[in-house]
């Protein structure tokens, strides 16, 4: 390739390179590989020469971002949604296994004496949802129990309190004098007993036995 020859190539490249300063600013000889390597990047340059975008494209670019911000917005609700479906769920089974478990714990109690404050405590027992027996333990036999002669007596807050519990007063064998309810202790002691081998707890009697911590079971 002779000068002449260069020159023109010369002229013809910085003719297609819009980015090139100025025509006039250009060398007048560029060699070979100078001219192989402003082909090369003018090959991986952009065409200056493209028309601009149009409406229509630069519409088109603000639709997707708008439709973008449009789904992260949803994700972002749903997350919550579902989170708080989540909370709600773990709180409320929370509650309700709690409310299982308090209801399946039960326990045994152990009532020490069969006189008519221990078989009335043993029949409280009976009635909670917590108890899952009853034990009343009495060093005297029942024999004996139900043969004392000596008299109790109930006023209207004892009797209400005892009618809630299933005692009958109407009929008990004893007499109403006021407001004072008498009757023999063997009497209401032999009721209790009756009330409690119908209830809805098991209810074991060791009457005549001596209580103690081995006889515990």
């Amino acid at each position: 390739m002779n000068l002449c020859q260069s020159t023109a190539l010369n002229h013809n490249f910085y003719s297609t390179w819009p980015l090139y300063p100025s025509r006039t600013q250009a060398p007048e000889l560029v060699n070979l590989h100078t001219l192989q390597q402003h082909q090369h990047h003018s090959s991986s340059l952009p065409d200056s020469t493209s028309a601009p975008p149009t409406t229509a494209s630069v519409a088109m670019v603000t639709c997707d971002v708008q439709a973008i911000r449009s789904a992260q917005s949803s994700v972002v609700t749903q997350n919550i949604v579902l989170t708080v479906l989540v909370l709600t769920l773990f709180v409320v089974s929370k509650s309700y296994f709690n409310r299982v478990r308090r209801r399946m714990a039960r326990c045994t109690v152990f009532v020490i004496g069969a006189g008519p404050t221990g078989l009335t405590s043993a029949l409280l027992a009976c009635q909670s949802p917590h108890v899952s027996r009853v034990v009343v333990y009495e060093e005297m036999p029942r024999a004996d129990l139900l043969q004392k002669g000596h008299q109790v007596e109930f006023n209207r807050k004892s009797r209400d309190f005892l009618s809630n519990l299933g005692v009958d007063f109407d009929g008990l064998e004893g007499c109403l004098v006021g407001d004072l309810f008498h009757t023999r202790v063997g009497v209401f002691l032999e009721h209790v007993l009756h009330l409690l081998t119908r209830g809805p707890v098991s209810v074991t009697l060791k009457l005549g036995v001596k209580f103690n911590k081995e006889r515990v079971s």
